[in-house]
C-alpha cells in the first residue's frame, strides 16, 4: 500500500514537473519571437571554424622586412673627367697640347752624339719618352740648354682635342712620362708653341719623340705634373 502511494506520488510530481517545463517553453519561445529571434531550437548551437586559406578568405601577412641595402663600390677612377672626342673645355691650367716628331737630330738641350740626337731619346723605355717643350717649359728666354732640360713631366690623356679637325681621343685615360731635351720654338710653331699661349690658348706643349705617336696619340690634351725623372732617364741625361 505505501509503495503505490509512493508510486502515485511521483507520477503526480513528474507530471507536475513536465507541465511546468512546457509552459516555460511556450514562455520562452513567446519572449523569443517578441525580440524577433526565430530562432526556437534552444539546444546547441553549432560551430563555425574561422576561414582559412582554403575558402577564398585572404590572411593578411606581416609586412616583409626590406632586404638590406648593397653598399655602392667605392670609385677608384681618377678624378679626370674623360669627354668625348671633342675640343677641351674649361680651365686650361695644369693641361697642355702635344704633337709628335722624330728628326734625328741635335736636341737644344745638347744630348747629342756628333749632330745626332743621342740614341736614348727615342726609346728611352716603356711608356717613358723624350720631347720638346715650349718655351715657359723649355725655360729661359734662349734657345739652348734651358733652366727646364731634364724635367720630367706625366702626361695624361684627357680624351679631348684642342679643336676641332686637331687630332682625335685614341688612348684616352692612358699615362706617360716625358722628359724635355729639345725647345720648341714659338717662331715657325707658333700655332702651338706660341707664347704666352698658343693658338688655342694653352701655355705649356709638348711635341714628343715618337714616330707614330706615343701609344698611339693624335694630338691629344693632356693634364700635366712635374714629377720625379725615372732613373735610366736621369743618368742617360746625365750625359749630355
Amino acid at each position: 500500500m505505501k509503495i503505490c502511494t509512493f508510486l502515485v506520488l511521483l507520477s503526480s510530481s513528474a507530471g507536475a514537473l513536465a507541465a511546468t517545463a512546457s509552459q516555460l517553453k511556450v514562455l520562452l519561445s513567446e519572449s523569443f519571437a517578441s525580440s524577433g529571434n526565430t530562432d526556437t531550437d534552444f539546444g546547441a548551437d553549432s560551430y563555425s571554424p574561422p576561414p582559412t586559406a582554403s575558402t577564398g578568405t585572404t590572411i593578411s601577412k606581416a609586412p616583409a622586412k626590406p632586404a638590406p641595402s648593397t653598399p655602392k663600390a667605392s670609385s677608384s677612377a681618377p678624378s679626370i673627367s674623360y669627354g668625348s672626342c671633342a675640343a677641351h673645355t674649361g680651365s686650361k691650367s695644369g693641361y697642355a697640347t702635344t704633337t709628335h716628331y722624330y728628326d734625328g737630330q741635335v736636341g737644344a738641350c745638347g744630348c747629342s752624339t756628333g749632330g745626332a740626337m743621342s740614341p736614348w731619346q727615342a726609346n728611352p723605355g716603356t711608356k717613358v719618352f723624350t720631347a720638346a717643350g715650349s718655351q715657359n717649359l723649355f725655360g729661359g728666354s734662349g734657345s739652348w740648354c734651358g733652366s727646364g732640360c731634364g724635367k720630367c713631366y706625366q702626361l695624361t690623356n684627357v680624351g679631348a682635342i684642342a679643336a676641332s679637325g686637331q687630332g682625335d681621343c685614341t688612348g684616352a685615360g692612358d699615362t706617360i712620362t716625358v722628359m724635355v731635351t729639345n725647345l720648341c720654338p714659338a717662331n715657325g710653331n707658333e700655332q702651338w708653341c706660341s707664347q704666352p699661349s698658343n693658338q688655342y690658348g694653352y701655355g705649356a706643349h709638348f711635341d714628343i719623340m715618337s714616330k707614330d705617336g706615343p701609344l698611339g696619340w693624335n694630338n691629344p690634351v693632356v693634364k700635366y705634373e712635374e714629377v720625379t725623372c725615372p732613373g735610366s732617364l736621369t743618368s742617360d741625361f746625365a750625359t749630355c
